[in-house]
């Protein structure tokens, strides 16, 4: 589908997920997430994705024939992806029912508990994407993994 029509979707996933989790409350949160193992065990299984990427680019590298080291790279590649769309996933799904539950919350000590759990899943995120950056590089795709880097880590200034 077009980026449009994808950005789109995206959006209406959104707002249903947002209709269906708004009710949430803090008991709910610390029942979902609680002793932060959900995040940590989520962020172990993408982890695990992209390092079995970037296992099989490092074993592409070694490749003699050139079609087989392009399949290694390119299922490498996907793998970090797919460890990037879950990662991104689990944001939609729970970072608006997290930031719904922040803006209601009174408590502040609940407040910086909720933030913190957003933190540590967008840390998950920002270390898949820098994993995808790796793999584009390891890949032989040089401009790719720095325009990944610009694109994550260069703000306003980064080129598509």
């Amino acid at each position: 589908g077009s980026i449009a029509g994808d950005i789109s979707w995206r959006f209406s996933e959104i707002a249903r997920v947002f209709e269906s989790r708004k009710e949430m409350t803090y008991d709910d949160f610390v029942k979902y997430y609680g002793e932060d193992t959900y995040i940590e065990i989520r962020g172990q299984v993408v982890d695990a994705l992209s390092n079995k990427g970037l296992c099989l680019i490092q074993l592409g590298k070694q490749e003699q024939d050139a079609d087989k080291k392009q399949a290694r790279y390119s299922e490498g590649i996907a793998l970090v992806q797919q460890a990037i769309d879950d990662t991104l996933d689990s944001l939609q799904r729970d970072g608006i029912s997290l930031h719904w539950l922040i803006k209601k919350e009174d408590n502040s000590s609940k407040r910086q508990s909720i933030q913190h759990t957003l933190l540590k899943q967008n840390s998950v995120l920002g270390r898949q994407q820098y994993n995808l950056a790796r793999a584009r590089v390891l890949s032989e795709s040089l401009d790719a993994g720095v325009d990944q880097l610009q694109k994550e880590y260069g703000g306003e200034g980064s080129k598509k």
